[in-house]
């Protein structure tokens, strides 16, 4: 077992997203329940039909959501192997990483996030409120996980799935000045509402259902695993497609590679120490057979699918061996040295458990993500082993070429364009005349709708009570007084929220359960003609609009804009 096979995370902090402990196969674990489960929905399928970089069927070799996650999984169980982890959370993490994202990449996920984000009035004609707002595609799988009725999912796989990205956007709200001037194209140049920053504070209710007893993070190793993982499946198959599509030729990334291979040689001891190798290093043989390829390809004795294959297996294979030995080496020192309050050092699987929730996770994701040594100690945040700082800056250099080649190349940002466009185009449509939408998006906002009027009858319900047990006592203070007059006021207050619901959309029931898809229909209809729109419904819609077009493949956002259009 390696290094870490007694840091894998403690069973006993399991938790799931619905209530209570489901039914467990004889002979198959919560984790691998998980990624079963993930295999079988149809948000998973979806993938097959979702953009990862080259959109609109430019080459029919190029990859999709769904080759790009089966990637990451086989990426992943790997480096999990070595370091002895659980690789079932893991593989659950990595099928289970992408399933909330959007047709045509993240072009789609930005621009979902502009139009949650009032960056997009003329489209929503509304001012979203900001617990309301946001969008971001590790969010959303989450969402989509802990809302699908018939599963129930572990903390650990849903905590895993948010953090393989960033669980927040930086500064991608900006014009192109650089000045808090709007640049979104369908606007006029007017000041930009969230110049710098914009909000995914819509998912806040959702981070529950991640964490241990609602509050602690069910952290894992695996989780970070996952995250590089994603990484190294990026790079090798930006490289192919760029090769696919022309926009970069073999020697020229024959020599972009070179710096992995000197990196090998720089801090060999360090690779040998931490991940033992054969005297024979596959790195060294897999470089020298790429070198050897490269020449043959060079005099055409040899086809360039051969090349790729091995220019890929060479990236990989430097990749997976670094990381593996860099987080060797780190996970060491932390299990030797964390500040824990009742241990020194982890020894075993019984202590990791006892010590569990007294570590902090942002503590583990500078280490896997920023190679700090020792994260903990204010005094050694900067400091890094050399070969760790080596092989960001070889990777942040790989990923610039590649972003420059690939991303940035003309013809991917003519597409991504596009694709904007088409995501408005259907969102204006769609919010203009909610009856366009098939029946499940509309059903989906009126019970979200109907979910927050309950509780406001369950609240005048809880207010009645304190009210009848003031009003039988014999006397009252003056402060008693006043609370049953508050108390009045507040049930006076929800009633018309309740009252005013369902004289508005004509509604007989509150029961979601005896309501026909047609009976919301003819709801819509009732409450479009009026200007107010019920202010709670209206942002329900939209969210309802943001969540239908994130499920779509690429193919059907395309047939969806030429219907509607």
């Amino acid at each position: 077992m390696g290094i870490a096979g007694d840091l894998r995370p403690p069973r006993k902090y399991i938790q799931f997203s619905s209530k209570g402990t489901p039914f467990l196969h004889p002979y198959r674990n919560e984790f691998m329940r998980d990624r079963d489960n993930i295999l079988y929905l149809n948000a998973f399928l979806r993938l097959s039909l979702k953009t990862q970089v080259v959109t609109f069927g430019k080459n029919d070799h190029t990859r999709n959501r769904m080759t790009h996650t089966l990637e990451v999984a086989q990426i992943a169980r790997t480096m999990s192997r070595v370091l002895g982890l659980d690789e079932d959370l893991t593989e659950a993490i990595a099928l289970g990483h992408d399933i909330g994202h959007t047709p045509f990449g993240h072009v789609g996920e930005r621009t979902l996030n502009m139009l949650t984000n009032n960056c997009e009035t003329a489209s929503i004609g509304y001012n979203i409120p900001k617990n309301y707002r946001g969008f971001k595609h590790n969010l959303n799988g989450m969402r989509i996980l802990v809302e699908t009725k018939s599963k129930s999912f572990t903390n650990f796989t849903l905590f895993g799935i948010v953090n393989h990205s960033e669980m927040t956007w930086g500064e991608n709200c900006k014009g192109w000045d650089g000045t808090d001037t709007c640049p979104t194209p369908t606007t006029s140049r007017r000041s930009c509402p969230n110049h710098g920053k914009t909000y995914v504070d819509f998912y806040d209710k959702y981070k529950k259902f991640y964490c241990v007893n609602g509050t602690d993070p069910a952290w894992s190793f695996e989780a970070y695993i996952v995250r590089w993982a994603d990484e190294i499946a990026q790079r090798h198959h930006d490289i192919e497609d760029a090769i696919a599509l022309n926009l970069i030729n073999i020697n020229e990334l024959f020599k972009r590679a070179e710096p992995i291979y000197m990196l090998y040689n720089s801090y060999e001891t360090f690779w040998r120490e931490n991940v033992p190798m054969n005297d024979d290093s596959n790195i060294t043989h897999k470089w020298t057979m790429l070198n050897d390829s490269i020449t043959e390809y060079t005099k055409q004795k040899l086809g360039k699918d051969i090349v790729i294959d091995r220019f890929v297996s060479f990236i990989v294979d430097s990749y997976v061996t670094y990381l593996t030995a860099i987080f060797t080496y780190l996970i060491k020192i932390f299990r030797n040295e964390y500040p824990f309050t009742t241990k020194t050092g982890i020894a075993d699987s019984a202590d990791f458990e006892e010590v569990y929730l007294q570590i902090n996770p942002n503590h583990i994701k500078k280490i896997f993500l920023q190679f700090i040594e020792r994260p903990w100690e204010s005094g050694s945040l900067n400091y890094k082993a050399p070969a760790c700082e080596a092989f960001e800056d070889m990777d942040v250099n790989l990923k610039k070429i590649l972003m420059s080649v690939i991303i940035n190349s003309g013809d991917v940002q003519r597409l991504d364009g596009k694709a904007g466009y088409i995501i408005r185009d259907i969102a204006k449509a769609y919010l203009t005349n909610p009856q366009q939408l098939p029946d499940n998006p509309i059903v989906e906002a009126f019970r979200a709708t109907i979910a927050s009027i309950t509780s406001v009858q369950n609240e005048n319900d809880a207010l009645r009570l304190r009210k009848e047990s003031l009003t039988k006592k014999a006397h009252l203070s003056k402060k008693e007084s006043e609370e049953i007059e508050d108390i009045q006021h507040l049930i006076i207050k929800n009633d018309s929220k309740i009252d005013e619901f369902i004289e508005k959309t004509g509604l007989s029931t509150l029961d979601v359960s005896k309501i026909q898809s047609f009976e919301y229909r003819n709801a819509l209809t009732a409450i479009r003609s009026d200007a107010s729109f019920i202010p709670l419904l209206r942002v329900n819609v939209i969210r309802s609009v943001c969540n239908h077009i994130a499920n779509m493949t690429d193919r059907y956002a395309l047939e969806e804009h030429a219907n509607l259009y």
